[in-house]
């Protein structure tokens, strides 16, 4: 895994096609998922430690995770990958976008000192876009 990303977009996507994936506890996903999910692990979110151990012990940890998923039988793997694709529902961008809109003006807001100016901000409906493939703001999705 990385050693830091601010959100990490292939953990992401391998939860969204149901794909086992290991991240580490330096990136936003894993700090979403596991304030979301009560043990990542038995869903397919593997978090390695890289923030209180050192590289060798790191190293280890994942070689571990690595073993124990290759130990799994073909039942206990279908399982995992739908247990893992259940997930995506939480990482959908009509929970995200939000999210992303209200960090963004926190962040225009500390820089600049002032309001956003609404007027500047794309209003996207997820739903619509979503549900009818609406592509009229497929340059802001």
């Amino acid at each position: 895994p990385s050693y830091y990303e601010p959100w990490g977009y292939t953990p992401t996507e391998c939860t969204v096609m149901g794909v086992p994936s290991v991240t580490s506890n330096l990136t936003g996903f894993a700090n979403f998922m596991t304030r979301r999910v009560p043990n990542p692990e038995s869903s397919g979110i593997y978090v390695c430690d890289r923030r209180y151990q050192n590289y060798d012990k790191t190293i280890q940890e994942v070689t571990n995770i690595l073993w124990r998923f290759c130990q799994l039988n073909r039942r206990q793997r279908i399982n995992l990958r739908n247990k893992t694709e259940r997930l995506s529902q939480k990482l959908d961008w009509r929970v995200l976008g939000p999210a992303y809109s209200k960090a963004y003006r926190k962040c225009y807001e500390r820089c600049f000192d002032e309001p956003v100016d609404e007027e500047f901000i794309p209003i996207i409906d997820f739903d619509d876009n979503i549900n009818n493939n609406n592509n009229n703001n497929k340059d802001y999705l």
